[in-house]
């Protein structure tokens, strides 16, 4: 019987903004690692990386191990640095050229981009670019639909149900069973004055919504720097819960998404998971200059609304998607009504998260996809 070579991988991977660089990648490496290839992850911000997988030692700068992953700590200096296979650049991160020196035709060199919704990324999607030392490093997009890469999720969370995420959650975050059937509102976004109509809509239709506040930018916004708008809100709605939480590990935060009634969320990773779970979000995109990010959230909407059939509900999840990202949408608005309608359309919006949840799911994962995309380049070069 013919050897089966097995399929090395290694991630690289630059911490930019907070947690959002390490958590796609860490979500991937899992994944990849399940899908039975051997991972090797390389991170240049240990403590970024610990924050959300408290088994690193930060301070241990050599070869750790979770599970069947190997970590690296990524040093300027190659240290005897041997390719796998497959060598991913997470995000335009930039390999040094003492290490892909290295490189050589038999490798495959990936460059992984950003999630976007913009029609150009299907034309671009495995698109082979030539580099200085005569090697190709392939696009590879993750996306919305079955011409891109798909989105980064683990398939395990897909078996959770809604309930289990709620009891385990309600247990980890030592909340009072008692309110197990409470509506639960995740916020983990930027600072947006956007938020505070928001909340306020959630608690006119649920006086009491138990609003949960990681340890985040919004949740200092929240607490800290805005704290008497707060208390007013928490006199005027009592039975509310506002849970501050602190940093959770990875898999801790995917059963709080999944046990949310609504998740208001910011960043690649978090949202893409908002979506698999299917229940109501709304996503604060990262601000970029000349309002590029605006540009990019419509391109979302367009896609992900397409198939909306009730132009009422379309607009209302369009309309609140812009007006969290942008302030001056609500001023448009009169009374900053937009929230509202959200909340009293909730269950239909349901319906749609939900719908649009499975068909993305059919499209399978981003690993799934990297790999078979590697098995053809192997295919084609052996």
């Amino acid at each position: 019987m013919p050897t089966i070579t097995p399929i090395t991988i290694d991630i690289f991977c630059s911490v930019i903004d907070n947690y959002g660089d390490i958590g796609v990648c860490f979500r991937l490496a899992k994944e990849l690692s399940t899908d039975s290839a051997i991972v090797t992850l390389y991170v240049d911000d240990l403590n970024a990386f610990k924050a959300i997988n408290p088994t690193i030692d930060a301070n241990y700068t050599s070869l750790q191990k979770y599970n069947d992953i190997t970590i690296k700590y990524w040093d300027e200096e190659p240290n005897d640095y041997e390719p796998s296979l497959v060598i991913i650049e997470a995000f335009g991160c930039k390999i040094g050229e003492k290490y892909t020196s290295k490189f050589t035709m038999h490798n495959l060199w990936i460059n992984l981009e950003y999630l976007s919704a913009e029609t150009w990324v299907e034309e671009c999607h495995k698109l082979p670019s030539l580099q200085n030392n005569c090697l190709n490093k392939y696009f590879f997009f993750p996306g919305f639909t079955a011409k891109t890469g798909g989105l980064n999720f683990e398939k395990w969370l897909l078996d959770v149900s809604y309930q289990q995420a709620k009891e385990y959650v309600f247990k980890y975050l030592s909340l009072d069973p008692k309110r197990i059937n409470d509506f639960i509102a995740l916020i983990f976004t930027y600072e947006t004055t956007s938020l505070f109509p928001l909340i306020e809509a959630i608690l006119r239709k649920h006086h009491n919504a138990i609003l949960l506040l990681p340890d985040s930018r919004s949740t200092k916004y929240l607490l800290e720097d805005n704290k008497d708008i707060v208390l007013k809100l928490q006199e005027q709605y009592p039975n509310s819960v506002w849970h501050k939480f602190s940093m959770v590990p990875q898999d801790v935060f995917n059963y709080i998404l999944k046990a949310s009634d609504f998740n208001i969320v910011r960043g690649e990773d978090s949202i893409t998971q908002a979506i698999i779970c299917g229940k109501p979000f709304l996503w604060h995109i990262y601000k970029q200059e000349e309002n590029a990010h605006i540009d990019k959230l419509l391109a979302f909407c367009d896609m992900y609304l397409k198939d909306v059939t009730s132009n009422e509900n379309k607009e209302i999840l369009k309309l609140s998607l812009l007006s969290l990202n942008d302030e001056s949408y609500l001023k448009d608005l009169s009374n900053n009504t937009i929230f509202d309608k959200f909340m009293i359309k909730y269950e239909q919006i349901c319906m749609i998260t939900k719908e649009q949840s499975t068909t993305l799911i059919k499209f399978h994962n981003l690993s799934s996809n990297l790999l078979l995309f590697i098995k053809e380049f192997l295919k084609q070069n052996n």
